[in-house]
């Protein structure tokens, strides 16, 4: 009796594994989706006469367990302040302000991902866990 209990329980925490292995899988394949789709979707901008690209500032963290989750964070490195451009520069080419229409690619971006990153999740669960 104790011996079907002790395989359970192994076979428990190996399921465990196999599922944080396929959170963090899937979490980096879907931040390199969207990454990509944010690149895709931001405009070239302008500052003080030359030519300043918000999609070389987008940047892609690593997961992390926070509160018990675990969470990739995909953005504009800039709005952090670790980039190159300040925060107002990607709010106001998103936005708009009275001299700019906005271009909502934040909006657009994470809409046109959410099918890609659904399957992504789906395919990694399945890769990781079996079908």
């Amino acid at each position: 009796m104790v011996q079907g209990l002790e395989d359970v329980m192994s076979n428990i925490r190996a399921l465990r594994d196999k599922g944080q292995r396929a959170q963090k899988d899937a979490l980096n394949k879907m931040g390199d989706t969207f990454e990509n789709t944010l690149r895709e979707n931001i405009p070239v901008g302008m500052q003080h006469g030359y030519e300043i690209h918000l999609a070389e500032d987008v940047k892609k963290g690593t997961p992390r367990m926070r509160q018990g989750i675990l969470s990739l964070k995909v953005g504009l490195a800039g709005s952090a302040s670790t980039g190159e451009l300040p925060a107002w520069y990607a709010h106001f080419a998103d936005t708009g302000s009275m001299k700019k229409a906005p271009t909502f690619f934040s909006e657009k971006s994470r809409d046109q991902s959410i099918p890609e990153l659904k399957q992504d999740v789906i395919d990694q669960f399945k890769k990781e866990l079996g079908s």
